[in-house]
């Protein structure tokens, strides 16, 4: 589900998905109070924020993402950034990568309405080499790809971000 108070947009699915890409390009994970305090600072109502990003969680455990559409670029921990995933010359895929503090940790593609995520490569290469096998099957096609994947951000994005256009998957 998600909420909207003016261009505020608050996400209880748990997970961005490609309705959440169609409002706005980045998604910040709700993780400290403070941001509640920058929200009203800019002029959203401070209860209304606490309701929606606190009081009427659907479950203690889930993840809250917020997006603020035609708003500067804010510079929080984890941030989800769509861009499109290369595959190889031929093979653009639609996705977004995962941002903790300055790194892109995580990226999930989308094919079908599928989602393929591909974790970091240090601690998860052998699943990100089964996603890729899972990803090559349900495509129909070969998918052939080196041992990296070329992230294409939009421009204010990738400058705004100073992300690393590439992304090892082992």
């Amino acid at each position: 589900m998600i909420k909207q108070n003016r261009n505020l947009y608050v996400s209880h699915l748990d997970k961005i998905n490609c309705e959440c890409l169609k409002i706005s390009s980045v998604w910040y994970q709700y993780y400290e109070p403070y941001e509640l305090d920058y929200l009203e600072s800019i002029g959203f109502d401070k209860v209304w924020a606490f309701i929606n990003f606190v009081a009427e969680l659907p479950n203690e455990e889930m993840d809250i993402q917020y997006a603020i559409k035609d708003h500067q670029l804010l510079n929080r921990e984890f941030t989800f950034i769509q861009c499109k995933i290369v595959i190889n010359p031929k093979c653009k895929l639609k996705g977004y990568a995962f941002k903790i503090n300055n790194e892109v940790n995580a990226i999930t593609v989308s094919h079908e309405n599928i989602e393929f995520d591909f974790l970091n490569p240090i601690v998860f290469a052998d699943e990100n080499s089964s996603t890729m096998k899972s990803l090559k099957q349900k495509s129909g096609r070969l998918l052939e790809c080196e041992n990296k994947l070329i992230l294409e951000y939009e421009k204010e994005n990738r400058d705004f971000f100073n992300l690393k256009q590439e992304f090892q998957i082992y």
